[in-house]
């Protein structure tokens, strides 16, 4: 520090009456401040910014459920068509697994034993040439609104007069855990599952006119 007539000057460099170990400090604390400064002129983001991550999984939207009979064998069908989303930042393998709990305790799985003619004349009554069935919408589900996906998922119907029944949609998520089972102490590994619920009033009518829309949707570990 120096006296300049009537004003105090403050110099960073050293002088021979100063001590080495203050010299120093006083060089450190300044160059701390310009680098400081600098950091700041260009909009350097803070520290304790939080940057949320995107989603991991994949975004499902069943649409009404439906019946449809066969004409020729009389045999029931039941079907939902399903909207595919992938936001998670990435593309996506999509290989997933419906089934359809029945309110007899019957679970069935899509696409077991049912005809690929029965699919085709549900997709033509559909009349949406967007919709894939369950084998045309495996693979790489691309990132984006722009790249969404229609699919259909069908069961054949065990049970006549179902009134509530639950599709269970296994491989939106990748979250997992592993457990010993209760009983055999085996390691038992369960997977993030959505589960949608369907109430049918009354006889179910196998008609592509009548729909049954999807009650409770919830995720559990299955």
């Amino acid at each position: 520090m120096r006296l300049r007539g009537s004003k105090v000057v403050f110099s960073l460099y050293p002088t021979l009456s100063m001590p080495r170990s203050l010299c120093a400090g006083m060089l450190f604390a300044a160059s701390g401040v310009m680098l400081g400064g600098v950091a700041s002129s260009l909009g350097a983001a803070p520290s304790n910014a939080i940057v949320a991550p995107p989603s991991k999984d994949l975004s499902l939207t069943p649409n009404p459920m439906r019946v449809y009979k066969d004409p020729q064998s009389g045999q029931s069908y039941a079907y939902i068509t399903f909207d595919l989303l992938n936001a998670t930042g990435a593309d996506r393998r999509f290989a997933p697994r419906f089934e359809l709990l029945l309110d007899d305790g019957v679970l069935v799985q899509s696409g077991s034993d049912v005809p690929s003619k029965v699919t085709h004349a549900i997709k033509s009554a559909l009349g949406d040439p967007l919709v894939e069935d369950q084998f045309q919408v495996l693979g790489t589900v691309l990132e984006g609104k722009e790249n969404a996906r229609r699919g259909l998922v069908v069961w054949r119907m065990t049970e006549r007069e179902p009134t509530e029944v639950s599709v269970f949609v296994t491989g939106l998520s990748r979250v997992s855990d592993k457990n010993p089972h209760p009983t055999s102490g085996e390691p038992l590994v369960r997977r993030r599952t959505m589960r949608v619920n369907y109430v049918i009033p009354g006889d179910a009518v196998a008609h592509t006119t009548a729909s049954y829309e999807p009650g409770k949707i919830e995720w559990i570990m299955r």
